[in-house]
């Protein structure tokens, strides 16, 4: 094996790694009276979007 090929194919690994780590990272929220979506996602640092997404909003 080449260097290039050693080196695009470790890019790609950690490439995916990064993906899945952020694609995992979830947690539970319990929502209480008052609460909206905008809030959850701003205490959360996340997006209103991603919160949609993740339920199925």
């Amino acid at each position: 094996m080449n260097i290039k090929k050693i080196v695009l194919s470790t890019i790609a690994a950690f490439s995916l790694f990064a993906v899945s780590a952020t694609a995992a990272n979830a947690s539970t929220v319990t929502v209480k009276s008052g609460d909206t979506v905008a809030k959850i996602a701003s205490a959360n640092h996340t997006s209103v979007a991603a919160i949609k997404q993740a339920n199925s909003l």
